[in-house]
């Protein structure tokens, strides 16, 4: 992603926003489904699967009216911003790519591009913006107005027995000063082994992203889970007949991905570290019944939590950690928003 140089300030008479010899201007209807051959120049041709572009596209739900593109004098396109505004985080615009070729990075185009897309989802009634930042970027989305909000960790369940694993991202190790680490409730030896309970299992039919009565844990976008093909999602039922917990699972690539657990909700109000015994139980029964099939990812978990804690005692490493950021943009007196112009067309 491209993080150099200060924006110039947007004109108002136009949707084109000058960057330095580069122009901002809208995604046109249907552009975005052009673009994987910019984005495979800009980050790589990876070893990504047949039909991943679209996919994500689609999972994400990105927003034409709300994309921008930039491009050289002759038209070429040089950069890019896909943007959504999903239902399911109402108000927000949610930055889901931004990308420069290199040869034109250091020029304030990625700022650029953000303050395009402000614009526009502000007119569209939006209340904020938000980006998932790794530790390289988070300087450049917080001098572009953005402020961090949470700290979230992707984690891959151990294929072997469980050691402890060498953390990502400059986080807390095991000589951190007190404090700044949350305690465990009990050592990982001491609950490793999930219950028999927990170890039954039932495969369901995908289920809705909600249910009633329960607490989540983690979770991607509901939007993405809905839009994943049947064949490739699964909801498993633990506990019995009478299940504690669900869990959302869908198959990315080779590895299998936990969208969300969904706990029952107890009758009284349970203590943190009661929590993270439970979602404990639960994450290490799942990994016995489908690491065997993949690698098995655990997505959106703070990175300082009981919960996330005994998970990389047990030998859960981290792979991806984030900085959720935020940017607020409307004031009370901003229209409401109009979905309609945010349509995929």
């Amino acid at each position: 992603m491209e993080e150099a140089g200060d924006p110039p300030a947007a004109s108002a008479m136009s949707p084109v926003l000058q960057a330095t010899t580069a122009s901002i201007r809208d995604a046109e209807p249907g552009e975005v489904g052009t673009l994987e051959a910019l984005v495979a120049e800009i980050f790589g041709a990876g070893d990504r699967p047949r039909g991943w572009f679209e996919r994500k596209l689609a999972r994400e739900v990105v927003a034409p009216a709300l994309s921008k593109i930039a491009v050289d004098p002759r038209g070429a396109k040089v950069g890019f911003l896909l943007t959504s505004a999903p239902a399911s985080l109402s108000g927000v615009a949610r930055l889901v790519s931004l990308g420069v070729l290199p040869t034109w990075r250091g020029r304030g185009i990625g700022r650029a591009l953000i303050e395009a897309a402000a614009t526009s989802a502000t007119a569209a009634g939006l209340r904020s913006m938000t980006a998932l930042a790794e530790a390289d970027r988070r300087g450049f989305y917080a001098d572009t107005g953005f402020a961090p909000e949470a700290v979230l960790r992707t984690l891959l369940a151990p294929s072997r027995s469980p050691e402890r694993p060498a953390r990502r991202g400059g986080g807390p190790g095991p000589d951190a000063p007190s404090g700044s680490r949350a305690a465990a409730p009990k050592s990982a030896a001491a609950v490793t082994e999930p219950t028999d309970e927990v170890m039954m299992i039932r495969s369901l039919p995908p289920s809705g992203w909600a249910r009633p009565g329960t607490e989540a844990v983690g979770g991607w976008l509901a939007e993405a889970w809905e839009g994943t093909a049947a064949a490739l999602r699964q909801t498993y039922a633990l506990g019995g007949e009478d299940p504690r917990a669900w869990a959302h699972v869908s198959r990315e690539g080779q590895a299998q991905l936990i969208h969300r657990l969904l706990l029952r909700s107890p009758s009284a109000p349970r203590a943190p570290h009661e929590v993270a015994t439970a979602v404990f139980e639960i994450a290490q029964a799942l990994a016995q019944k489908l690491a065997p099939g993949g690698p098995l990812l655990f997505y959106g978990l703070p990175a300082v939590s009981p919960i996330t804690d005994l998970l990389e005692r047990a030998g859960w490493s981290c792979i991806q950690e984030s900085t959720r950021m935020v940017r607020r943009l409307r004031s009370p007196a901003s229209p409401a928003v109009d979905r309609s112009r945010l349509a995929a067309p």
